[in-house]
This record gives C-alpha cells, structure tokens and sequence, in this order.
C-alpha cells in the first residue's frame, strides 16, 4: 500500500517526466500513472520473487553441501 505523500510525490515525478518529453521514447507509451504504478510494482514483485528464489536455492545447495 503507498502512502498518500509516496503517491503524491509519484504522480508528481511521472507529470514532471512526461512535461519535459521523458516519455516519448517509452514503446509502448505510458497511459497513466496509475497503470505505469501497477506495472512497476509488479514487476517489482517478480523480479524480488525471482531472486529470493534464487537465494533459496542457493543456501539450500550450500546447507546440504556443509551436511555432507
């Protein structure tokens, strides 16, 4: 859940990039912010599950190794 100051700074980095061209350049081009927030987020999410995967993986080699 972002808080509202997080939103508002958000909203108001998105506005800012998009006013001075930032966008123009993104292919697919943003919609909005809150679609661009939900994207972020969850790619954020994957990319967070993806690695703790990876470190689970890993100390879980590296615990059976030591037992071994």
């Amino acid at each position: 859940m972002l808080s509202t100051k997080l939103y508002i700074n958000l909203a108001n980095a998105f506005h800012h990039a998009r006013d001075l061209g930032y966008h123009n350049q993104v292919v697919p081009p943003h919609k909005d912010l809150n679609s661009e927030l939900v994207g972020l987020l969850s790619y954020e999410k994957e990319c967070t599950s993806k690695v703790h995967k990876q470190m689970r993986q890993k100390v879980k080699r590296l615990t059976h190794a030591s037992l071994t």
